[in-house]
């Protein structure tokens, strides 16, 4: 205790995360603290917690970017405190309030100049104005000590955040500097290299920590003592060298991050940046991925440009969104060049037959991933594994009939989703090895209406309502032909099939598979919208800090509704010897039977190994395997009424589903 007593310390960015800690451990060891940063409310949060604990602390709001903030801080500790002995230059910004606002990941190519100054001017200008401005008291003073917070981004190329890394390296430079031109006046000046930290200040960060420290073997390369640290640790190491008992570490850059700046794996981790969200940037990364510029027919390039125009002004994406929204995209783009390649190598892939497909179908939360997942069960059945839908294309190097590499990717999707959005997988689990909709095959045409379901843009909803649906079928049907003659033919197995998004389309999907047996499942809408809009609402808050519920509402009744509507015109079109159905409550009380009715429409014998195979799913994968969500209609701003009144038309063509009590969820 007390190794500051009689000091008087400026801490900036104070007011949360790494200089919060500071200040309420300075002022703990005997300091007079004055604690600044642009917030009142922080500041204030920070000055109770050091008054609880008896210390002595000031608060002056202020941008410390501007001179004149600086010099009323250094003022009010001189009027107050008679003298400033320690000086921790710590506030500091990853990307500007524009960037942070449209996700972006601050690469060069991103950066705008006024982002550029921004950056700079909070991370790299306050410090040397801080210092022009302490400097001539601590030499009257004869000493003081000067911490200089920088970053690992400082001696390591980060992916990301360009003008970020180079603030630091800016900070690390000037303090060596300062060092050598001030030491002969007792003022000691070091860089405190700040590794990766739990803190409030960079909670958005940690979804990229988090994939290294869940893998055991990857946790130690990267940091080598395995964690995270936390503010609380980093602030005795920075009280430490604003002591007297760091009286000779001097012009020194001082690590406190766990080992990460010698780790094996740097740059949160082995990943590349994410790119801008344009089209011809997205489009460039595949081909650099990939090494292939042939994309064939190019008439997506329309669908991509203005779904990442809407991405980038009407998203609202955070940095996270920004990675997992530009990462899929170019995944799409990856997988479209390669099959553009093998079609050109084995023009056969377009001769391969696609035999009476399954296709369960119906509004979501109505059973449908229940009834395609058991029928998928069946060994003479082909199935879409989640594996299958994100990387239809092979990975470079990949043997036939050797699919690993593509499972281990979909087995590291399906661990960051369990890890980190854990309400998302509760609501629709999604498995690497067991099936999930074409409709992820769909939204490599970047016209699925689906996809401007997941994030929030409208424009690129508009442009997709007047376009027809028919490029989308003719994508499933090729990449099922793909996937058929990879795995060496159909040899006599359906594919089993399933999205809800098929409802407002059954004369295409008849047209492109027209021996295909469609199994069309009901439920209360009144119980399906509002669960509906409870999953998309944790889709949409895995990429963006700003979601709106009730909006989440008005898009999901909207949309259902249409579909519905469309389902309902279409329905007295189409061959009913094709299509059968089934309620909600019949595929949650006997699915089994169901299968049975529906193999028998299909012309299809339930085998005694595809029966085993039924009851084996249903034993391990019971309801709520990975837990329950609750909602309700109130928080999307739905009622009754108003779901009623849109889907009026499916209500009366069938009106035992208000006879029907609609209880357990299933999807």
């Amino acid at each position: 205790m007390n190794r500051l007593a009689d000091k008087v310390a400026i801490i900036t960015g104070a007011g949360t995360g790494l200089g919060r800690s500071a200040a309420v451990l300075f002022a703990r060891e005997g300091a007079a603290v004055v604690g600044c940063g642009r917030t009142e409310s922080t500041g204030a949060e920070t000055m109770r917690l050091i008054e609880a604990d008896g210390g002595v602390a000031s608060w002056v709001a202020g941008d410390v970017s501007r001179g004149e903030d600086v010099d009323r801080i250094v003022r009010t500790a001189v009027e107050r405190y008679g003298r400033v002995d320690i000086v921790v230059n710590n506030a500091g910004v990853l990307n500007s309030r524009r960037e942070t606002g449209v996700g972006s990941m601050g690469t060069t190519l991103e950066i705008r100049e006024d982002d550029w100054d921004e950056v700079l001017d909070v991370n790299l200008r306050s410090v040397f104005l801080m210092c022009r401005r302490v400097l001539p008291l601590m030499r009257e003073q004869a000493g003081g000590a000067i911490l200089n917070v920088a970053s690992t981004a400082a001696s390591q190329g980060y992916p990301n955040s360009h003008h970020y890394s180079a603030s630091k390296g800016g900070i690390s430079a000037l303090t060596k500097s300062l060092a050598v031109s001030y030491g002969a006046y007792n003022i000691r000046v070091n860089a405190l290299i700040a590794g990766g930290f739990e803190s409030p200040g960079v909670a958005e960060l940690m979804p990229l920590f988090k994939p290294l420290l869940d893998d055991p073997q990857m946790r130690y390369l990267w940091c080598p003592l395995g964690r995270l640290g936390t503010s609380d640790e980093l602030a005795k190491t920075m009280l430490f060298l604003c002591s007297d008992e760091a009286s000779y570490v001097h012009g020194a850059d001082i690590a406190c991050d766990g080992g990460q700046s010698i780790g094996a794996v740097p740059n949160f981790g082995p990943r590349p940046p994410a790119p801008p969200l344009f089209a011809e940037d997205l489009l460039d990364a595949a081909t650099m991925e990939t090494g292939i510029t042939d994309y064939g027919d190019r008439s997506f390039v329309e669908g991509l440009t203005v779904f990442a125009d809407a991405l980038r002004t009407e998203a609202g994406l955070n940095r996270i969104g920004h990675m997992i929204t530009a990462g899929d995209i170019v995944r799409m783009l990856t997988n479209r060049l390669r099959y553009q390649r093998d079609i050109g190598g084995h023009p056969e892939i377009v001769d391969e037959r696609i035999v009476a497909p399954i296709v369960v179908t119906g509004l979501p939360r109505t059973g449908t991933s229940k009834l395609q997942r058991m029928m998928a069960a069946d060994p003479g059945a082909q199935r879409l594994d989640v594996w299958r839908l994100l990387n239809p294309a092979p990975f470079p190097g990949e043997q036939p009939g050797a699919p690993q590499p593509r499972i281990n990717y979909a087995l590291g999707v399906e661990r960051q989703l369990t890890t980190q959005f854990p309400d998302f997988m509760a609501r629709h689990p999604t498995e690497a090895c067991e099936p999930d909709e074409e409709l992820l095959l769909m939204e490599m045409t970047f016209q699925s209406m689906v996809s401007s379901l997941r994030t929030r843009v409208p424009s690129f909803r508009k442009f997709v309502n007047a376009r027809s649906a028919e490029p989308l079928y003719a994508f499933v049907k090729a990449m099922l032909q793909y996937l058929q003659w990879q795995d060496g033919g159909g040899r006599g197995r359906p594919w089993i099939l399933k999205s809800p998004s098929h409802l407002g389309h059954f004369p295409l999907l008849l047209k492109t598979f027209p021996d295909a047996t469609i199994v069309h499942c009901h439920r209360d809408p009144r119980v399906i919208i509002p669960s509906f809009a409870s999953l998309l609402e944790a889709g949409r808050r895995m990429g963006s800090d700003d979601v709106d519920p009730h909006e989440v509402g008005t898009d999901t009744l909207e949309y259902w509704a249409a579909q519905m509507r469309r389902n309902v015109a279409d329905r007295d079109t189409v061959d009913p010897a094709r299509i059968i159905d089934v309620s909600y409550q019949r595929i949650r009380d006997d699915a089994t039977s169901v299968i049975a009715e529906i193999y028998a429409r299909a012309g299809r014998e339930v085998t005694p190994e595809a029966a085993a195979a039924f009851a084996e799913y249903e034993k391990r994968r019971p309801e709520g395997h990975f837990g329950s969500h609750h909602y309700t209609a109130e928080q999307f701003g739905l009622t009754d009424e108003g779901i009623d009144a849109e889907f009026a038309e499916y209500l009366q063509r069938y009106p035992k589903l208000r006879s029907e009590k609609s209880v357990a969820l299933a999807t």
